[in-house]
């Protein structure tokens, strides 16, 4: 955009649509470019501070998921030791 281009993304299941045969290079150049000729609604482009917020928020998230997994883990771990 810097530069003077014009960005439109779009979302990659409408492409993925288009892409005929084997997964490549070439295929998915040419499923982009069918795709782009097709009118579709734009993706607002998102900023580097959005994206920076976004990521934060993922890694939050993973580390949230990871620590509720080593304490289900060690909570489980007595019982499998316990004579029944």
């Amino acid at each position: 955009m810097e530069m003077g281009h014009q960005v439109e993304l779009m979302p990659a299941k409408f492409v993925k649509v288009f892409n005929i045969g084997n997964k490549n290079d070439p295929a998915d150049a040419r499923a982009i470019r069918m795709a782009t000729q097709m009118p579709t609604k734009p993706i607002a482009v998102k900023t580097e501070a959005q994206q920076a917020v976004l990521a934060l928020h993922r890694l939050r998230q993973q580390k949230i998921e990871f620590r509720t997994m080593q304490i289900n883990s060690l909570r489980g771990l007595p019982t499998e030791y316990t004579a029944k």
